[in-house]
């Protein structure tokens, strides 16, 4: 019998050691919960990787977060990998100019510029900005790959937890998330999950691709029916972008400052 605990105990070792990798178990988590959001709720348009397509800045990059930040929008949406030494970076792939994010350090990866002449922007320097910035547009970071306890200690040293909303296409993530208490500011990618079952894992809403609401239409009042928020991406055509906005979906698109535009002419309209 105490051989089998012992074996038993060892099991549990090598399953923590394995998945540290993805939280971050050697490390301790130190969040203070926000009480209140700082949230824009007079717009429902999240621009898809900052404000790019409108101003010929890279995706993703520093400049374009900026320039989502002076917008009067509801966020900005990113994406944030882990390179071989723990940096936690913003880039939609898993490579940048051919080399692997998760294979290459900072330093290598910081040599290839962005077309802006920016270095690949690190998470801290978007928590950076942010935190000196009096707005209400929010972050919401795509988790591609990165330590959970790395990831939310950061956020916190910088004291913008108020100010960043989650998405993810990995349950993993999502769950780790609902069980420090942040479900509510948290969003499953992907489509796969009806609302019944999102409301279920304590989850703040959903936000799936316009393909999904094509195919399941019911699911955004049944969503807002459990009081879940409801965000689509992405959406270019001004004529997707009204239909969104007028079933109170929250809309991403690569042309946040038209989309504004078009809810403020909604905004009228009624």
């Amino acid at each position: 019998m105490r051989r089998i605990y012992l074996l038993f105990i060892l099991l549990c070792v090598s399953y923590l050691s394995c998945t540290s990798d993805n939280f971050g178990i050697e490390d301790v988590l130190q969040i203070n919960v926000p009480k209140k959001e700082l949230v824009n709720e007079t717009s429902r348009i999240i621009a898809h990787r900052g404000v790019w397509a409108e101003t010929n800045l890279p995706p993703n990059s520093l400049a374009a977060f900026k320039e989502a930040l002076e917008m009067d929008i509801y966020g900005s949406e990113c994406d944030v990998r882990q390179t071989k030494d723990k940096q936690l970076v913003i880039c939609h792939d898993p490579t940048h100019d051919g080399l692997s994010i998760s294979k290459s350090s900072y330093a290598t990866l910081s040599q290839h510029l962005l077309d802006n002449g920016e270095p690949l922007p690190l998470l801290d320097n978007f928590l950076e900005v942010l935190s000196k910035d009096t707005g209400r547009v929010r972050l919401v970071l795509d988790l591609k790959s990165c330590s959970m306890t790395t990831l939310l200690n950061m956020i916190s040293s910088f004291g913008v937890l108020d100010r960043v909303d989650f998405i993810s296409n990995k349950e993993d993530y999502c769950a780790f998330l609902e069980k420090y208490s942040l479900g509510y500011k948290t969003f499953p990618l992907g489509g796969s999950l009806p609302p019944m079952e999102v409301k279920k894992k304590g989850y703040g809403g959903i936000d799936y691709p316009l393909s999904t609401f094509q195919t399941h239409p019911e699911w955004i009042a049944e969503a807002q029916d459990y009081g879940l928020q409801v965000w689509t991406w992405t959406a270019n055509n001004e004529g997707t972008i009204k239909k969104y906005l007028k079933q109170g979906v929250y809309v991403t698109t690569d042309y946040p400052a038209r989309a504004r535009e078009i809810e403020k002419q909604l905004s009228i309209e009624r």
